[in-house]
C-alpha cells in the first residue's frame, strides 16, 4: 500500500521548505468537476520551525504573508473561490490560528 496524502504532504513538506510543522490539521476536501480530490489542511509553524525553513538552490524564496497579500496571489481556482466566498473565515485561520469545520468552507469532511 503506498503513502497516505497526509504523508505525501509531509514528506512534500520536508523535502521542498525543511520543516514539517507539528501542528498540521486536515480541515476537509473538495471533488472537483473532473472527480479530482483536493484536501485542505491548515498548518501552524513554531518559531523554532520557521528557524529551521530552508529552500533548495534552484533560485525559490519564501515569504509569509498577511491575508490581503495572499488574495492577491494566483492560486487554483478552488482556493480562489475559497477566498472569495469565506474571507472572514480564512482572516480567522490566520489571524487567530482557528481549524474551520469543513462545512463552513464549503468542503467535505
Amino acid at each position: 500500500m503506498g503513502e497516505t496524502n497526509f504523508q505525501a504532504l509531509q514528506r512534500e513538506l520536508k523535502e521542498e521548505i525543511n520543516v514539517v510543522p507539528s501542528d498540521l490539521n486536515y480541515v476537509g476536501h473538495l471533488i472537483s468537476p473532473n472527480e479530482k480530490r483536493f484536501e485542505l489542511y491548515f498548518g501552524k509553524l513554531t518559531e523554532k520551525e520557521v528557524k529551521n525553513l530552508k529552500i533548495g538552490d534552484e533560485g525559490q524564496e519564501i515569504r509569509l504573508f498577511d491575508f490581503e497579500e495572499l488574495t492577491s496571489l494566483k492560486f487554483t481556482r478552488m482556493i480562489t473561490q475559497m477566498f472569495e466566498k469565506h474571507p472572514d473565515i480564512v482572516k480567522r485561520m490566520i489571524n487567530e490560528d482557528v481549524v474551520p469545520k469543513a462545512e463552513d468552507l464549503g468542503l467535505m469532511g
